[in-house]
């Protein structure tokens, strides 16, 4: 465990601007597949009061054949806040998966959402800050021989609920985004997100908004992809103002998502199966 933790550690860094391209291309040395997704969004600087609600789920699954196989999974500094004198969100998580040897399987996800309600009066504006921070990193010895992929994403939606009953705000949430159209009652979007995959050439990174969310500066990305370390990071900082003319009800629905996976080699058929079991019981959870 303390090896993996190590491993961990070595990534994050690898983020941080002291990093140098030769550190990049020697970490780490003892991970046959490695995969981490790092995500965090804070919101601060709300100008109406509000009430909150909180749903969380992280789930883990590890499965191993081989007499040498070994999976490390962990889904760590999964925090979720919502400060209401300081009128202030902040939501991050890190998931990560080491495998080692050969006949091995490993998951680790989170999924949290979160979202305010708020009374605006006519003629009031509604205005907040945020920022939002994505890095994912995945590594393998031997393509295509091990896989190693990852996920995450964080997203916000201001949306206007003046017709719903309050008491019936959660059930329209949870109905509301069980797809990924964005819903009609939004009035003020954001999106970040990114995958890697050392099979294929699918990797990316996207950053998406709506109009009024401006950015206080120029958004940082980098993807580095296409061989046995890829990676991936992006940095937002922007704000959100929103005037209304009439009275309303107005949601701000918050969403982060973590997603880790290696696995080597192409699993067997009975291997598969217990995983594909344990995937759909995370997806019916997060759901």
């Amino acid at each position: 465990m303390k090896q993996y933790l190590n491993t961990a550690k070595r990534f994050l860094l690898i983020f941080t601007p002291l990093v140098t391209s030769s550190v990049l291309v020697s970490s780490p040395s003892h991970a046959a597949t490695f995969s981490l997704s790092n995500s965090q969004l804070k919101i601060t600087n709300l100008s109406q009061t509000f009430s909150p609600t909180l749903l969380n789920q992280a789930d883990i699954l590890g499965i191993s054949q081989g007499e040498t196989a070994k999976v490390e999974l962990n889904n760590i500094n999964v925090i979720n806040e919502i400060n209401i004198p300081n009128r202030e969100l902040f939501t991050s998580a890190v998931s990560v998966a080491l495998g080692e040897s050969k006949d091995y399987l490993g998951l680790a996800n989170t999924n949290a959402k979160l979202w305010i309600n708020f009374d605006v009066d006519g003629g009031e504006n509604l205005s907040f800050d945020f920022t939002a921070d994505l890095q994912l990193a995945t590594t393998i010895d031997e393509s295509p021989v091990e896989n190693a992929s990852t996920s995450g994403s964080l997203k916000f939606f201001l949306l206007d609920t003046t017709a719903i009953p309050k008491a019936n705000i959660p059930t329209f949430l949870e109905g509301l985004f069980s797809n990924n159209n964005i819903p009609e009652q939004t009035l003020e979007s954001f999106f970040l997100s990114g995958s890697l995959n050392t099979l294929g050439n699918n990797d990316s990174l996207d950053i998406q908004n709506s109009n009024n969310v401006i950015y206080t500066s120029v958004p940082s990305s980098r993807l580095v992809n296409g061989g046995t370390l890829e990676l991936a990071t992006a940095s937002v900082a922007g704000s959100v103002n929103r005037s209304f003319e009439s009275k309303s009800n107005v949601t701000l629905f918050v969403s982060r998502k973590t997603q880790v996976t290696v696995k080597a080699p192409e699993p067997s058929t009975s291997l598969a199966l217990i995983l594909l079991a344990g995937l759909v019981a995370v997806a019916t959870r997060n759901k």
